[in-house]
């Protein structure tokens, strides 16, 4: 397959171990054993070594764990304590200072810690509020990518009072953006997927027009986007969840 031979050549060793999981060479656990190489003494993660750990690669870590299925043990709890630390006290994980950024990553952290047996229900809870404190339609409209993946992911997951009218904005809004071309197949399934649903309410989306969606987008060394208008890391990220979409949907 074309695209593991992008993946092993362009892809670091947790990329490599996490594409062999997914088309199932190998279990979860050779993933899992990588991440655990990768993971600093306070649970957390960071690009930059592990003085401080940096928030938004432990959430990049999480949605790693997150596709291969790794949903508990002692390496989520380690996370989980890590992040307990980190969540201020109106329920976000951020800066604290831009609510955009913040929104994403509590989203974000969130669609992955609901679905752990690690995670406290009040620590889930508190973040539920700040985003549902946020909320209004105009933040997942004009294809706002970013906010949609934040509270399509938590509200699919977690039962909150605001849920049922959150997540039919944010179902219309995938498939207006799918459709008008602004969201390709590849990010379209990867928020059905951290959503762990084949569709979100108030939208849909048939499996045979997003795998022909994916598809179409491989380029020509295998990977997905093309090489020139985006990066390696880019590159890679994207390709490995053209991996979970195509698992997904087969």
């Amino acid at each position: 397959m074309r695209a593991v031979q992008f993946i092993q050549k362009q892809g670091n060793d947790l990329a490599k171990h996490t594409a062999a999981a997914l088309l199932g060479v190998t279990d979860g656990e050779h993933a899992a054993d990588a991440v655990r190489a990768m993971q600093c003494t306070d649970g957390g993660f960071s690009a930059t070594g592990c003085d401080p750990s940096v928030l938004a690669e432990t959430r990049r870590v999480l949605g790693v764990l997150d596709d291969l299925g790794i949903r508990d043990g002692d390496l989520l709890q380690a996370v989980c304590a890590h992040l307990a630390r980190l969540q201020r006290d109106d329920g976000r994980w951020g800066c604290g200072s831009e609510d955009d950024e913040d929104l994403f990553e509590t989203g974000m952290i969130l669609t992955h810690l609901a679905k752990t047996t690690s995670a406290r229900i009040d620590m889930l809870e508190a973040a539920a509020d700040f985003l549902s404190g946020l909320w209004s339609p105009d933040r997942v409209q004009g294809f706002e990518w970013r906010p949609l993946m934040a509270y399509a992911g938590t509200f699919s997951n977690l039962s909150h009072e605001r849920s049922d009218e959150i997540l039919q904005w944010c179902g219309r809004e995938l498939e207006r953006g799918f459709r008008a071309g602004r969201f390709d197949g590849v990010q379209t399934v990867r928020l059905l997927s951290w959503c762990d649903a084949p569709q979100l309410p108030g939208g849909r989306l048939e499996p045979a027009e997003l795998l022909k969606s994916i598809f179409e987008g491989q380029a020509e060394d295998g990977g997905w986007l093309e090489p020139g208008e985006a990066s390696i890391i880019n590159r890679v990220g994207h390709t490995l969840a053209a991996l979970v979409g195509l698992r997904r949907l087969e």
